[in-house]
């Protein structure tokens, strides 16, 4: 009950307008997928949900921040003798669904909010589609449901009578996944495919669509902003070193490249700090990208900078919640 009445009131505009006067020289970075399409069933963000969230954070006075403007004024420029600035709010969005441009980016224009997308290039031209939702595909459309099969190795049983049950294997494999080779996953999807008999073609089902190259300068034109999110999406400390820095390099130049004004930020797949290294960091600094974020919460100050020469390749991001209270309290407390 306390920790109820703790976050109504921080939700009260007065109370925000206050903190907002108080709490300064801060940024939550906030790391958000997909969206909900109104005639799907598939989950993604409330539309509704992150209206109240944007209208409640102008009205207490926190800035909305493209990403770039957000490290260069908080972090880059935090810690020189620069005034102290009110705290913001940089959204970004990772992966690049056409559900962005549908249902979220009306949203963030209607609201003056700045928006990033971090975008695959091998996905966008159609050589792949993501790995996740080769997983999904074959669980949906399996013609039985019991599978037997074998990852890493190891022998694995799937079950299910229900579409709830389906989404927790979903779930449990997605985390299982990431913590393989590429190689290894890719075995295991063949495999897949043909227990679950499954076809897995080159062409992208429809609910798993991409922005195309063109979509992508239009939503620019409507004032978002894409970075890199490397080539084809692996976990960059699982590949080889070529393989990372190719992934890096070849992706930084490809937006860099592609897009009319490309947000200089780069985002790691899946971000946990064992998923990136310094040798990320090394093959970064020679992109043209000024700074690369991962998903490791926490809020970007001059202090989480400081003399760190790396933490600027290693932004803290939140990942996003749209439950009442969560955002401000994150931002404030």
């Amino acid at each position: 009950m306390l920790k109820r009445l703790a976050l109504r009131t921080l939700m009260q505009p007065s109370v925000g307008r206050l903190l907002s006067r108080l709490r300064r020289d801060r940024c939550a970075i906030v790391m958000m997928h997909r969206f909900a399409v109104p005639e799907s069933a598939r989950p993604g963000h409330d539309p509704t949900r992150l209206r109240t969230l944007l209208a409640h954070l102008r009205s207490i006075g926190v800035s909305l921040l493209a990403v770039d403007e957000a490290v260069q004024h908080y972090a880059i420029a935090g810690g020189h003798g620069s005034a102290a600035r009110p705290p913001a709010v940089a959204v970004t969005v990772d992966d690049g669904y056409a559900d962005f441009s549908d249902v979220g980016l009306p949203v963030f224009e209607e609201y003056d909010c700045p928006v990033t997308g971090f975008v695959v290039p091998d996905v966008i031209d159609g050589k792949r589609w993501f790995w996740w939702d080769q997983v999904e595909w074959a669980l949906l459309h399996a013609s039985r449901h019991r599978l037997a099969l074998e990852l890493d190795g190891n022998p694995l049983r799937l079950s299910w009578d229900s579409a709830e049950e389906r989404g927790v294997h979903h779930r449990t494999l997605c985390e299982r996944l990431k913590g393989v080779d590429d190689a290894t996953r890719q075995t295991f999807l063949t495999d897949l495919s043909q227990v679950a008999d499954v076809p897995v073609t080159s062409d992208m089902p429809t609910a798993y669509r991409v922005l195309s190259w063109d979509e992508l300068r239009s939503c620019e034109r409507r004032g978002a902003r894409f970075g890199p999110h490397t080539m084809s999406h692996p976990i960059l400390s699982r590949c080889t070193e070529s393989q990372s820095r190719d992934e890096i390099v070849q992706a930084s130049a490809r937006v860099l490249d592609a897009l009319e004004n490309p947000s200089r930020v780069f985002c790691y797949p899946n971000g946990c700090t064992q998923d990136f290294g310094a040798r990320e960091i090394l093959a970064l600094r020679s992109t043209g990208m000024m700074a690369a974020v991962s998903a490791v919460p926490g809020l970007v100050r001059p202090v989480s900078i400081g003399t760190d020469q790396d933490a600027i390749w290693r932004v803290p991001r939140f990942a996003y919640d749209d439950r009442h209270g969560v955002m401000p309290r994150l931002l404030f407390l």
